[in-house]
């Protein structure tokens, strides 16, 4: 097989794998409710927390560039968009940085950074909360860069979250997708699951971390084609069984030392995290991420509709 043929055939693999594992993306309760209510950041409100507090649930807050010091809590259904990523929301050094409370947010577009240093502080983190949606956004210089905290059915997605303790974690959240995030340098580890069950962890680059992914008493999750790489500890799996691969297909790891025979782009023998842990189809090659077909953008119509994938072709490897 050709190098033109084994990069097709990784494309369909993962856009026929996302299509499969994440139609939930499209669960009816993860839309946030239409709004004709659009308020702008500073134009109607200087700052977002007063935008937050005045407009209904559903609206959507676009937050213009700058710098915009503040702690937001928000505890009601809205999207909150910033302008490619330079709206900045800085912490000052302090708390978390972003709190949410409410079901139904979509948070796309801003830097968020400088949390505070104690271990729970977080550029956003989420409570008890479901059908939500973090995407495009950059996490720089926080304790966490995104913390879930007993949250179900959302999705992070397409996220530059660098230089934090850690970069993703989720504690007692289930039935989440982690997806296309790029997750290096944190100190202590890239993704982060505890108690946590059946969350989707794809088509991420996970690189130069402390621990690449640290897994404790976390069951029934699927872990497939995202790239591992030069992590201090690529893995940590404590109390855990998950799945590492699918359909014939798992990570690329930068320390696996198998072979490849039959030059079919799979290592000849699997990957062993521990006795309950294998990627039994190590990739040889970095994972080649597909720009988003039609296909793709159909099924996630309802995010797209405020602009939060626009960048994402941008974002894929080639």
């Amino acid at each position: 097989m050709n190098a033109e043929n084994k990069r097709f055939v990784s494309v369909v693999f993962l856009l026929v794998s996302w299509l499969s594992l994440n139609l939930n993306l499209v669960d009816s309760h993860i839309l946030v409710k239409a709004s004709s209510d659009i308020i702008c950041v500073p134009d109607n409100y200087q700052k977002i927390q007063w935008a937050i507090d005045n407009v209904s649930a559903g609206s959507t807050i676009f937050v213009s560039s700058g710098v915009y010091y503040e702690h937001l809590i928000i505890d009601k259904a809205l999207t909150l968009k910033g302008e490619n990523r330079e709206s900045i929301i800085d912490g000052n050094g302090t708390g978390n940085v972003v709190t949410v409370t409410a079901n139904n947010v979509s948070i796309s577009g801003f830097t968020i950074q400088n949390s505070g240093p104690d271990f729970w502080d977080s550029g956003i983190r989420l409570y008890f909360s479901s059908y939500q949606n973090i995407s495009y956004n950059t996490l720089i210089n926080n304790a966490h860069g995104i913390w879930f905290d007993g949250c179900n059915h959302s999705t992070i997605s397409e996220n530059e979250i660098l230089n934090n303790k850690c970069g993703i974690g989720l504690s007692s959240s289930n039935n989440n997708t982690i997806a296309n995030n790029h997750v290096f340098s944190s100190d202590d580890c890239g993704i982060g699951l505890d108690y946590s069950s059946n969350n989707t962890i794809i088509g991420n680059a996970v690189e130069n971390n402390g621990y690449g992914i640290w897994i404790c008493s976390a069951e029934d999750n699927i872990v497939f084609h995202n790239n591992i790489i030069n992590n201090t500890k690529q893995m940590h799996c404590y109390n855990s069984t998950n799945t590492w691969d699918s359909n014939g297909r798992g990570n690329y790891w930068s320390d696996y030392g198998g072979e490849d025979a039959d030059l079919d782009g799979i290592g000849d023998t699997p990957y062993e995290i521990d006795l309950n842990n294998i990627d039994h189809y190590p990739l040889m090659e970095t994972v080649v991420l597909p720009e988003l077909s039609n296909i793709v953008l159909l099924m996630i119509l309802a995010l797209a509709a405020t602009g939060l994938l626009k960048r994402f072709a941008s974002k894929v490897k080639t």
